[in-house]
């Protein structure tokens, strides 16, 4: 059972490193072979039998399918179980801790996230903002967490994006086509002012510290944290930056980033068109 269950992981490390696939299809892979472990060769009982060796490589399938999902509960499941054999042991690193941190961000379980901090003060995981939810928010759906400028508080808000004319950009803190994107825009005046009007910069990572520097540089249009990528059908968080352009909420033009300035001002003006603004 142990040779089969580290065979898995191992394919989908591989898989991970295959640059021949393509982004979609090398996802789709991990995912499907992520899949393929069964709950009895994951269990705590048969973890503890296992090589540390083994549940290092498990650790790193396990983890790779977790951020691909985005923290699917049952990956995430399994992930914490081989780290805490691991633990056991004494065997994990800080960077197995800022992975397992990292997977309960993006599930957001910002509990069990702040519980692993205080495990591990020498890993250099983030402090978490205290988060303030509004029970009767309207619908759950374009929610987001809007963080304080000392990121101390994140607070549950809800957008009208069902409304009207809406631009909302996808991005990494860390993507530094996003940061020459956001500059093509800053430079111009007439592009500055419909994203002031339209538009929102969305990040599905939750990470305070960037998007507080994020606003800080930015001024056209706020970055929130998705309160989950669920909440935003369409959008796509895998690719950044991605512009969506909807009218009341419904996508209709979406392209990625941009080789040059020419080429993201033509295809700006095109999603532009296709939800009725004209100040261009």
């Amino acid at each position: 059972m142990e040779t089969q269950a580290r065979s898995k992981a191992a394919r989908i490390v591989t898989i991970s490193r295959n640059d021949h696939l393509g982004y979609d299809e090398n996802i789709r892979q991990q995912r499907v072979w992520g899949e393929k472990f069964s709950d009895e060769e994951l269990s705590a009982s048969n973890l503890q039998n296992y090589s540390t060796a083994t549940l290092k490589v498990l650790f790193q399938g396990l983890g790779n399918v977790t951020f691909y999902t985005r923290g699917a509960p049952p990956h995430l499941d399994r992930q914490e179980r081989v780290f805490e054999e691991l633990a056991a042991r004494g065997a994990t690193t800080a960077d197995d801790a800022m992975d397992l941190f990292q997977g309960y961000l993006a599930a957001r379980l910002l509990d069990r996230a702040r519980r692993l901090k205080d495990r591990f003060p020498d890993a250099k995981l983030w402090k978490l903002p205290v988060v303030v939810e509004d029970k009767d928010l309207p619908e759950e759906v374009f929610r987001v967490y809007d963080i304080s400028n000392d990121s101390t508080t994140a607070t549950v808000k809800h957008l009208p994006i069902r409304g009207g004319p809406w631009i909302v950009v996808s991005t990494w803190y860390s993507c530094p086509v996003a940061a020459r994107t956001l500059e093509y825009i800053e430079a111009d005046k007439a592009m500055r002012q419909i994203m002031q009007k339209h538009g929102i910069i969305l990040t599905g990572r939750f990470e305070p510290g960037g998007v507080v520097r994020r606003n800080a540089k930015v001024k056209f249009a706020r970055t929130y944290v998705a309160y989950t990528e669920q909440d935003w059908p369409g959008i796509e968080f895998g690719a950044s930056p991605t512009f969506h352009f909807l009218k009341d909420g419904k996508i209709l033009h979406r392209f990625w980033g941009a080789d040059t300035k020419e080429g993201f001002f033509q295809d700006f003006k095109r999603g532009l068109e296709a939800i009725g603004v004209t100040e261009l």
